[in-house]
This record gives structure tokens, C-alpha cells and sequence, in this order.
């Protein structure tokens, strides 16, 4: 395959998966400044580059710029060193592969409750010819009080948030499991809530819920953050699932969980 129709084919699936995971429409500018710092080239909508391995294997990396909250003082320098740091970690990973390749990292964003403000970047890592690897990047912040929000930020002195989340994700794991892919029938293992719930000694597939995000009505988890090879500890009574970045998504209501959070994050 030539440069030419690699790069082509790389920008249709680029266009394609831009399209089922939104993301807000990026002006020149800032972000096309930004996009120099990362030694990228900004081409109107993306920040893009290319790598070419000792092996002659080509990466196609790609960045959507949250322009707005790449130039505010509160979450700025934050989001700026991940961007930094996930362009190298690509650059460097796509100067040894052994085959084509592209890396595109998408962001949502949602306002609220109140003054807080969550960015969702998802990773997508694709070897051609093989299955993409997604990763969920998640940055909270309270814009009144100036700084990066933790899980336990959100919620009141004394509570465990494993335990609170837990319980309250319950009820709508069930929906979010079955839709969840690749098709297989309802309460089946792996996609169960046992699996993605934090047991004694084990985090399940939640990851910790390290992914999350705050909208106006939901705690929102990517379940789990990253691609897991295997379950921790390892089932000895049946066989063990890789789980890809993002496998669930689960809305949790902020309302069942209004008796645990800070007033300022939708508690009561």
C-alpha cells in the first residue's frame, strides 16, 4: 500500500469514528498554536502528524482540540502536559511498530452541576489489520475553586465512594452491560454487575472507576479505563476476558447518590 492510499484510508476510518463519539468543533488559533508546541501540523479541525518506524511502518496520529479549556487558567496547564505527554508516548511507541497504525484521541466535554466542568478524552489506538485498543482519559474540575477534581472530591467527609457508587450504579449496570459489545446474551459472564462491580480484594472491570465525569444529572463511568488483559486476581473456575477501554458505559444518577455528595457536586 502507498503513503498516499494509506493516509486516505486512515482519514476515511478517522471520519468515521469521529462521528459516533462527539466531540465540540475546534477553531483556529489557539489550538492551531497548541498544535506547533506538539511539532504536529493543525489542518483546520485536528492537530496531525505522521511517524514512520525503522521498519518503514507508518502511524497516523491525530488530536481534536478542546481549544476553550486548552486556554483556561484553571484547567489549561493540566490538559496541555497530558497532550504532551500522550504525543510522545505515541511518537514513540509508532517509531518501533512493525505494521500501520493510526492514534486518534477524541474528547467530550459537559458543564455542570454547578461549576463543575469534565473533558472525557478517549484514545483509540488501531494496528491495521487488528482490533483498536480505547482508553478513557478523564479531567474534572471545579472551576470556582480552581483545580482538578478526584472521585473523592466529590463526595462528603467520612464516605467510601467504592462502596456508595457501587450500590447506587446497581440498578442501571443491568442496561448498560447488554448494550454493551461485542452482542451476547443478557447476564452472561463476563458482562455482569458482579464483574463490574469492586469486590473484597478486586476491582472487577470498573477500573477503580478511575474514568468519570460529571453532567448535570449523572455521574458518568467508563468502565474500565484502560484495556485490561485479564481479570485480577485471575479466575481459576473459568476462562478469563480481555476488556477493552469503555467496554460500559454507566450513567449513575446524581440523585441516587445526593445523600453522599458535597452540595456543590449535586448532593443535598
Amino acid at each position: 500500500m502507498t503513503t498516499a492510499s494509506r493516509a486516505t484510508t486512515v482519514a476515511i476510518a478517522a471520519g468515521a469514528v469521529a462521528a459516533v463519539v462527539g466531540s465540540a468543533p475546534v477553531a483556529a488559533g489557539s489550538a492551531a498554536s497548541f498544535c506547533d508546541e506538539l511539532q504536529a501540523t493543525w489542518d483546520g479541525q485536528r492537530c496531525t502528524t505522521m511517524v514512520v518506524s525503522a521498519r518503514k511502518a507508518e502511524r497516523y496520529i491525530a488530536f481534536d482540540l478542546p481549544e476553550p479549556q486548552l486556554n483556561a487558567s484553571v484547567t489549561g496547564p493540566v490538559l496541555r502536559e497530558f497532550y504532551h505527554r500522550l504525543m510522545a508516548g505515541w511518537r514513540d511507541s509508532g517509531a518501533q511498530a512493525a505494521r500501520d497504525s493510526s492514534a486518534i484521541a477524541y474528547f467530550d466535554s459537559f458543564s455542570g452541576p454547578g461549576a463543575v466542568q469534565s473533558l472525557v478524552v478517549h484514545e483509540c489506538l488501531e494496528p491495521f489489520g487488528m482490533q483498536a485498543n480505547n482508553a478513557y482519559r478523564t479531567f474534572v474540575f471545579d472551576m470556582d475553586k480552581g483545580h482538578r477534581l478526584s472521585l473523592a472530591d466529590l463526595f462528603k467527609p467520612g464516605i467510601d465512594p467504592m462502596a456508595v457508587i457501587s450500590a447506587a450504579a446497581a440498578p442501571v449496570l443491568p442496561a448498560a452491560l447488554d448494550a454493551a459489545a461485542p452482542p451476547h446474551a443478557p447476564n452472561t459472564y463476563p458482562f455482569t454487575v458482579e464483574e463490574f462491580q469492586p469486590g473484597p480484594g478486586r476491582p472487577g472491570y470498573t477500573g477503580n472507576y478511575r474514568a468519570f465525569a460529571l453532567s448535570p444529572e449523572d455521574l458518568i463511568l467508563y468502565l474500565p479505563d484502560a484495556p485490561m488483559l485479564r481479570e485480577n486476581p485471575r479466575p481459576a473456575d473459568r476462562l478469563v476476558w480481555s476488556m477493552d477501554g469503555g467496554a460500559v458505559v454507566a450513567r449513575v444518577p446524581l440523585a441516587a447518590l445526593s445523600a453522599s455528595l458535597r452540595p456543590e457536586y449535586g448532593g443535598s
